[in-house]
């Protein structure tokens, strides 16, 4: 199973991606980082250079190398811990891979949350605009339904440790999925299976719906 850490940038997706990775002794991969040690480059180079939609390829281009090269099944991947990048899931192929393949984490925070860690850290492109905190929250309402469709939603605004801990916590409850169901699709039968409580997906759909 894996474990996929979705959210904005400046959740601690990185920061509680390895921390995670090494209290549960799995293989971490951080998709921005793999990117820039591939590239030679960093993120925002990437941007100024080839735009968003090249970086965009770029992310499927890794992560779908990354399951090439797992030796387990297609159907059932080694586990690991795998971050993404803040716009990752604005790519329909990546929330698909993300959703069949494992748990899905939304490390949740807010705008000065977010905006005060990336101050501190490797600098990335909406940094680069001329109001950071209106851009990222732009990015925020326009990423966010996509977000709310992980597996469980944590409040990233504690210290790493802290946020370590809850998921451990909440991870213990989804040891298999949750549900499942036999479908009937052009003829064929398959089954679907999530780790979130059929009545919250059912409620996100409904949602969706109205919105």
């Amino acid at each position: 199973m894996i474990i996929w850490l979705q959210g904005p940038s400046g959740a601690g997706k990185t920061t509680v991606g390895r921390a995670l990775a090494t209290r549960l002794n799995l293989p971490f991969l951080d998709l921005d980082e793999e990117i820039e040690a591939i590239e030679g480059r960093t993120i925002v180079d990437i941007f100024s250079e080839e735009g968003e939609e090249a970086f965009r390829a770029m992310e499927w281009n890794v992560l779908l190398a990354s399951m090439e090269s797992d030796s387990s099944s297609e159907s059932n991947p080694s586990s690991r811990v795998i971050s993404l990048g803040g716009g990752s899931l604005e790519d329909p192929s990546i929330r698909e891979l993300a959703r069949t393949t494992g748990v899905r984490l939304f490390l949740d925070c807010d705008a000065d949350v977010a905006l005060a860690r990336l101050e501190h850290d490797t600098p990335r492109p909406l940094l680069f605009e001329e109001d950071p905190t209106a851009a990222w929250r732009r990015l925020y309402r326009r990423r966010g339904h996509h977000y709310r469709e992980a597996d469980l939603v944590v409040d990233a605004g504690e210290e790493p440790a802290v946020i370590v801990d809850v998921i451990v916590d909440q991870l213990g409850s989804l040891e298999g999925p949750r549900w499942s169901m036999e479908v009937s699709i052009d003829g064929g039968e398959t089954r679907i299976r999530g780790f979130r409580s059929v009545w919250v997906a059912l409620g996100a759909l409904a949602d969706s719906l109205v919105g």
